[in-house]
């Protein structure tokens, strides 16, 4: 058959060997631009790795809301103390009120048995 083609004029072999040149050109393309992706990723990590003594913009912004993030929690810390020692001192206040309610109580019997002792003399003398 292949000699049947040739005399016609078409000859497969040459394109076979085009076709399998163009193939192997492809890839070796792909594999030198992978080796090229590859050498230019491991310089770019290496010059990463050396030049990164300053933190980038996005570091900072992290670093920033990190800190902030803490400086809520210590203010959220702080004012649930100060709550504690505010329902502390109303429940004092409360206390001592209601002390004071007793103290009055106490002196008003006090007042009231005491005028009752004074008629009571009057009334003897």
């Amino acid at each position: 058959m292949v000699r049947a083609l040739r005399v016609k004029g078409l000859n497969p072999l040459p394109i076979k060997k085009d076709n399998m040149k163009r193939k192997r050109a492809e890839e070796g393309e792909k594999n030198l631009k992978l080796f090229l992706e590859m050498i230019n990723a491991l310089q770019k990590e290496k010059l990463n790795s050396e030049t990164q003594i300053e933190p980038t913009a996005k570091e900072n912004l992290i670093v920033e809301v990190k800190t902030g993030k803490m400086k809520i929690n210590a203010c959220q810390d702080e004012l649930k103390e100060e709550k504690s020692i505010m329902k502390g001192l109303d429940t004092n206040i409360d206390s001592c009120i209601q002390g004071e309610e007793e103290c009055l109580d106490k002196r008003r019997r006090f007042s009231t048995k005491l005028n009752k002792l004074e008629v009571i003399n009057e009334n003897q003398n």
